[in-house]
C-alpha cells in the first residue's frame, strides 16, 4: 500500500505541516499530532506513518511557528513570534478552521501534550479522544537535568550562545558537526537516521535554534508550567491516556503516572531512557501505544495491526 507524505509551508511566521495518508485513509477521522520543542514536523515523519499504517487514518504533523527543516531566513522569525502562548493559539486556529473530519484525535509529544489538554478543553466536542507522551505539564525541580536545562535557557546570554554555537557548528561538514555533539554530550546514536540528520542539520541553523531557545524560555517562564500540571482536562479523562518512558524523564515529575492512574487514565510504559519518539528501537513502540490508547478511550472502531 502507498503513503503520500504533503508539507505545507504557513508564512509569516514561517511553520510546516507533514500530512500522511494512503489511498484507502478512512476521510472520516484525523490524527493531529502535537510535537514537542524544537517543533520541527519532520521529527515525527516516522512515528505519524506508523500511527497512520495501523489506523488506516490520515495524520497531520503540525509543527510550531517558528521552525522549518528549510529555510532561508538566516535569523529566523520574531522572538515574540515564538514562545508558548503563540503555539497554543496557533494549534488551536489550526485544528478549528483546518481540519473539518467529523472525529479528531491529538497526540501531543512533551509540551504538545499540554497544548493538546488546552485545545481539548476549548473544543471538547471535536475532539474524540487525547494521548499524551512524556507530558512536559509542570516544572520538575526534582531533576537535576530538569534544574540545569532550566538555568542554561534562561541565562541572560543565551541567545548570543546561540549565534556562537549555531556559526560554528555550519563551519563543519555534517560527520564532523555530530562527533562534536556527542563528544558535547548530545549523542545522535539512539536517533533514527531522520532524526539524526535534522538534529545535525536542520537545528545547526540559527533559525531554529533560536527559535527553540525562545520557545523553551517562555515555556520556563509561562503560569502554565509554574502552576501547573492544569486539571481543567480532568472533566475529560475518560477521552485521555499517557505514555511514559521508563528511565528517568527531566520533564516529567515521577509521581505523575501515579496521579494518573488515581483518576482512571490508562498509563503505558516504553522501556526507554530517550526520547521514545525518535529512537530507533522505541518508535514503533510508541506508535503501537498511541493506538492502544486512542482505542482504549473509544477513538478507533477498528484498528489493522
Amino acid at each position: 500500500m502507498a503513503y503520500s507524505k504533503v508539507i505545507r509551508r504557513g508564512e509569516n511566521p514561517i511553520y510546516e505541516m507533514i500530512e500522511v495518508a494512503s489511498d484507502s485513509t478512512k476521510d472520516d477521522a484525523v490524527i493531529v499530532l502535537l510535537p514537542g520543542n524544537p517543533g520541527v514536523a519532520e521529527y515525527y515523519y516516522e512515528i505519524a506513518l506508523t500511527i497512520s499504517q495501523l489506523t488506516m487514518m490520515n495524520v497531520i504533523v503540525l509543527g510550531w511557528l517558528g521552525f522549518a527543516s528549510e529555510t532561508n531566513n538566516f535569523w529566523g522569525e520574531p522572538a515574540a513570534a515564538v514562545t508558548l502562548e503563540n503555539q497554543i493559539q496557533h494549534a488551536k486556529r489550526v485544528v478549528a478552521e483546518t481540519f473539518q473530519a467529523k472525529r479528531i484525535a491529538l497526540v501531543g509529544h512533551s509540551i504538545g501534550a499540554l497544548v493538546a489538554f488546552d485545545i481539548l478543553c476549548s473544543q471538547p466536542m471535536r475532539i474524540g479522544a487525547v494521548a499524551a507522551i512524556m507530558p512536559f505539564v509542570a516544572d520538575n525541580f526534582d531533576s537535576d537535568i530538569y534544574t540545569k536545562k532550566r538555568s542554561l535557557a534562561t541565562f541572560p546570554g543565551a541567545t548570543l550562545l546561540a549565534i556562537l554555537l549555531s556559526l560554528f557548528l555550519r563551519l563543519f561538514p555534517i560527520p564532523l558537526r555530530r562527533a562534536i555533539m556527542h563528544k558535547c554530550g548530545q549523542p545522535t546514536d539512539h536517533m533514527s537516521s531522520r532524526a539524526r540528520d535534522l538534529t545535525v542539520d536542520t537545528m545547526t541553523r540559527l533559525a531554529n535554534l533560536r527559535s527553540m531557545l525562545h520557545m523553551g524560555i517562555s515555556e520556563f517562564k509561562s503560569p502554565r508550567i509554574q502552576n501547573g500540571p492544569d486539571t481543567r482536562w480532568h472533566r475529560y479523562a475518560q477521552k485521555v491516556g499517557f505514555i511514559y518512558a521508563s528511565g528517568e524523564d527531566a520533564w516529567v515529575r515521577s509521581n505523575h503516572p501515579t496521579d494518573m492512574k488515581s483518576i482512571g487514565v490508562p498509563t503505558i510504559f516504553i522501556d526507554s531512557n530517550h526520547d521514545v519518539c525518535t529512537r530507533i528501537d522505541t518508535s514503533q513502540l510508541c506508535a503501537t501505544a498511541v493506538v492502544d490508547i486512542l482505542r482504549s478511550r473509544g477513538f478507533l472502531s477498528s484498528v489493522r495491526v
